[in-house]
């Protein structure tokens, strides 16, 4: 029986989930698959308690999601099922409380998502 040191479970634990923290923003990348990759960028410092959530089950899925700007209470969700598939989206430009909500089921999709411009209290779907 093979057993995981604290120190091999701590060095395993990054490759399967990510999570960080800024500003009061957060990003959670969660993949089960080979060859995928998910990227967020939040470091603008007008971005203000907003999070990005990636979710990739497949094989050689790409993720990035972009919040700058002015963004405050923003929320990206981003999830695909299957493999090969490309999203990208982004928040900027004075968004308050807005979710923009990404999901793609099957192969080879792509899809790119943007929300900008004095956007309030709003949800955008794409699927």
């Amino acid at each position: 029986m093979k057993t995981v040191t604290p120190i091999t479970a701590a060095i395993c634990l990054p490759a399967v989930s990510h999570s960080s923290f800024a500003n009061n923003n957060s990003t959670n990348a969660e993949q089960n698959g080979i060859g995928n990759s998910a990227m967020s960028d939040q470091s603008d410092s007008t971005v203000n308690f907003s999070q990005v959530i990636q979710s990739q089950t497949g094989d050689g899925n790409q993720a990035v999601a972009d919040q700058y700007t002015d963004a405050t209470g923003a929320t990206i969700t981003q999830t695909q099922i299957g493999d090969g598939n490309i999203a990208t989206s982004e928040q900027f430009n004075n968004i308050t409380t807005a979710q923009l909500e990404l999901l793609q089921s099957s192969n080879a999709n792509a899809a790119m998502t943007r929300q900008g411009g004095s956007v309030a209290d709003s949800n955008m779907t794409v699927q």
